[in-house]
């Protein structure tokens, strides 16, 4: 259950970071 929760996590920030880009 943490490591889904971990790969969640990642993925958001890695939406973020590219959010942060634009």
């Amino acid at each position: 259950m943490i490591m889904r929760v971990l790969a969640g996590a990642e993925r958001l920030l890695e939406i973020v970071l590219i959010w942060a880009k634009i």
